[in-house]
């Protein structure tokens, strides 16, 4: 695993901008990459997650005052993630009340022309797209395995032990399974996502990764992942 050592640096929460690099470098916030988890993931599958996905990767979103429906809005997706194109009562005051909390926290604004609405993302809504998108990485299960685990181990002084504690909280939500104190496994490729999660938390210089055909108690850890 290569390293960029000019990259290698503490992030803060606050330093957005330096996330989006990272996530742009790994190719882990593409139209299609984003597309495709809004379809995949059911937790994605809300409306104002939705609205944000879709502000940040194309810009502006346009719809109808009478019938604010966002999947109608987004074409082919829309019809993917709900068929019903036509919204009821409820269902559009539910919309929009979506819409309203959204421009309340500063995440979108909206300029309405004439019966149209059109949303935008603004910059701290970017910021907060960007940071749950860095806290919600998840390693793609494979349809077939290939027969490869991927295996992370790491030592961190204690200096570093917040960091520490936080990298370890990722790597399970990522979907490792930890089978020592400090080394953690999974069987899919995870490279994209590691360096990034690595490269936010600069700890390149702490970790080591191996890739392995066998390993030591590898049949608990075929029967966690239900291999």
């Amino acid at each position: 695993m290569e390293k960029n050592k000019n990259k290698i640096k503490s992030r803060t929460n606050n330093n957005y901008i330096e996330i989006e690099e990272i996530l742009r470098e790994k190719g882990l916030i593409t139209k299609e990459s984003i597309f495709k988890d809004i379809i995949e993931n059911k937790a994605v599958k809300e409306v104002s997650k939705i609205i944000l996905a879709i502000a940040f990767i194309s810009g502006a979103i346009i719809l109808s005052v009478t019938a604010p429906n966002i999947f109608a809005a987004l074409g082919n997706l829309g019809k993917i993630l709900n068929r019903k194109q036509k919204i009821d009562k409820s269902q559009r005051q539910k919309m929009m009340k979506t819409i309203h909390n959204l421009r309340s926290r500063k995440l979108i604004e909206w300029d309405r022309q004439g019966d149209k609405i059109m949303l935008k993302i603004t910059p701290r809504g970017r910021a907060v797209f960007l940071q749950k998108r860095m806290y919600e990485l998840k390693i793609k299960k494979q349809q077939k395995w290939d027969k490869i685990w991927r295996v992370v181990i790491f030592d961190i002084p204690n200096n570093l032990g917040k960091k520490r504690d936080a990298f370890r909280q990722r790597l399970k939500n990522m979907g490792f399974f930890q089978f020592q104190k400090s080394a953690f496994i999974i069987p899919y490729p995870c490279q994209q996502e590691l360096e990034a999660t690595l490269e936010y938390y600069g700890l390149f210089d702490y970790i080591t990764y191996l890739e392995a055909t066998h390993i030591s108690g590898g049949e608990r850890c075929r029967q966690y992942f239900d291999l």
